[in-house]
């Protein structure tokens, strides 16, 4: 009604399955998986995606569940400002300059957001 602009609803929908399905595997039961699992990503981290041998899955799982836990949950859908054409930006400069990976948490909508949030503070005592 002020003429904010605010990210599409219907981005957060497209969103919203990759959400359901991640949240769909118990916390408990991701975390058995990884841990059967994680020899082989780790091999994988190496030899397919050329990472240094010495990072390891469990740290990027944990570098990726710290990135979500400090994004900043906003109580209402954050404004942009069109900044040239199909380009937009947070109004508020606090959010602008997070890290991209930040911004794409905030496109997921703030329910998805919180959801997710929850559900890495269930796995996280898992690692």
């Amino acid at each position: 009604d002020d003429g904010s602009l605010i990210i599409a609803p219907e981005t957060e929908q497209r969103l919203s399955p990759v959400v359901e399905a991640i949240l769909s595997v118990s916390p408990q039961n991701a975390a058995a998986l990884i841990g059967e699992l994680e020899p082989e990503l780790d091999r994988l981290l190496h030899e397919k995606l050329g990472y240094p041998t010495e990072q390891t899955f469990r740290k990027l799982l944990n570098e990726a569940l710290t990135v979500l836990l400090k994004t900043p949950l906003p109580e209402t859908p954050p404004t942009l400002v069109n900044v040239a054409p199909g380009l937009y930006h947070y109004r508020n400069p606090q959010l602008e300059q997070l890290p991209e990976a930040q911004k794409f948490i905030l496109r997921l909508g703030i329910d998805n957001h919180r959801r997710l949030a929850d559900y890495a503070r269930q796995l996280w005592p898992l690692f």
